[in-house]
């Protein structure tokens, strides 16, 4: 690809830089909150939507101890906009309650749609193709959006202006370094230096996911990948008891559930290979392998799935929940006879799973006629017995019981660490950066 094959649109007309400061400047109690709460969190208050109705202070050490709040259903990024009347009853709580709404809404939006801008395109198409939201983050850390370039293929790239030089990054690149920024901010104007991983917060977060709220789930536990990133190759990470780890690992596959809701791909990988990384071989790994591989799948990266999937098996996860993704795994990676004996696996083991008759429509369009020879040669007893293991053998017949691998050839390296124990399983202290684990 040339770069003459690119769609090349000028953003000119679609950025917001100075948006911030045109807004505190043209309402003044704006700019007295600003004083008391910091530029960082009413800026991105406003970038989310949300107008700070009243704030009760603490007189004697000056402190704000209570807000009152409207969430608009856009942005507040004009001075008329933070004049005009706001809607509905307004909501309350501590400034830590608001900074978690606003973190919900930031770095829990789903991607823009897709949609067709060129360049006749207005202002508003293009600030929907980019984000609204983007455009408004982008000038508040300073980037300034010039040019966007589509490739044939539909991949979207942004020419970003920063102190005095221009780079063009990947427009999901872009969104991902301005939530991440986000987060930053938040956490920063937390204070004291260090970030609490509370476990609590994976409770709740799951409550969210399950009750359809995946972006307050990500607002309860983004803030712990940074820290947990760095801790567990410090010795204290690798000393965390099993009941720990699992929490922990868990919590984190929480988060990369809520990725996936949000179709945040890379993401969502990124914090499962972490999970698992936290999980060992303990308790909470089946799910999370079964989790790596369904991302896999959702992403069409059938071959690469079907190590997960067999690790998965290996350390106890169900076999109903898994020879299904597997067969699916076996039969588009090119593996069909493979495949059919996940399918002889699922009738033995319930020949009423919703998934089968998808998986045996699959296998048999797949094999064709080889399937009534297969049929007629279990039915004479040669592999009666052997059935139900066929899924855990490759295609040259080894094992997968003795030496488990994500893919073939390459075994997993990320669960092969020490796993010292400690007796406080109730608070762990990371160290690098500083963050506590415990218990609600």
């Amino acid at each position: 690809m040339t770069s003459s094959d690119e769609r090349r649109i000028d953003l000119s007309a679609a950025r917001a830089d100075g948006w911030y400061e045109r807004v505190v400047a043209g309402f003044s109690p704006l700019e007295k909150l600003a004083a008391r709460l910091g530029d960082g969190l009413v800026a991105l208050s406003l970038a989310a939507g949300f107008r700070i109705a009243s704030v009760q202070s603490d007189r004697l050490v000056g402190s704000v101890v209570e807000l009152r709040w409207w969430r608009e259903s856009s942005p507040i990024e004009r001075p008329e906009d933070a004049l005009r009347e706001p809607t509905g009853d307004p909501l309350g709580g501590p400034v830590a309650a608001l900074r978690t709404s606003v973190l919900a809404a930031l770095v829990g939006d789903a991607e823009a749609p897709a949609s067709t801008v060129d360049a006749s395109s207005d202002p508003a198409a293009l600030r929907a193709y980019l984000g609204v939201r983007s455009v408004l983050l982008a000038p508040l850390f300073g980037l300034s959006l010039n040019e966007l370039r589509i490739a044939p293929d539909g991949e979207a790239r942004v020419v970003v202006a920063h102190d005095g030089i221009e780079e063009v990054v990947a427009l999901k690149q872009l969104r991902r370094f301005l939530r991440q920024r986000v987060v930053e901010v938040l956490q920063s104007d937390a204070g004291r230096g260090q970030v609490a991983i509370e476990l609590s917060q994976a409770e709740l977060a799951r409550v969210a996911l399950d009750e359809g709220r995946p972006e307050e789930a990500v607002a309860r536990l983004v803030s712990w990948l940074a820290p947990l990133t760095v801790f567990h190759r410090t010795a204290e990470g690798q000393a965390l008891d099993q009941g720990t780890r699992a929490r922990l690992a868990r919590a984190l596959g929480t988060l990369a559930d809520a990725f996936g809701r949000l179709r945040r791909v890379d993401e969502r990988m990124e914090v499962l290979r972490l999970s698992l990384q936290y999980a060992l071989d303990g308790e909470a790994a089946p799910g999370l392998f079964l989790s790596l591989a369904s991302a896999m799948i959702d992403e069409r990266r059938h071959a690469e799935a079907i190590g997960p999937l067999r690790r998965a098996l290996a350390l106890g996860a169900e076999a109903r929940a898994v020879l299904p993704l597997l067969g699916i795994a076996f039969v588009r990676s090119g593996r069909s006879v493979a495949a059919l004996g996940c399918v002889s696996a699922l009738q033995t083991i319930d020949p009423t799973l919703p998934s089968l008759s998808s998986l045996e429509s699959e296998v048999q369009a797949s094999l064709g006629g080889a399937t009534d020879a297969w049929h007629q040669f279990i039915t004479h007893g040669a592999l009666a017995e052997r059935t139900a293991t066929m899924p855990a053998l490759d295609r040259g017949g080894a094992s997968g019981s003795s030496v488990e691998r994500l893919e073939d050839g390459a075994q997993d390296e990320s669960t092969v660490v020490n796993r010292p124990a400690v007796d406080d399983e109730n608070t762990t202290v990371l160290a690098a950066p500083v963050a506590s684990a415990v218990d609600d």
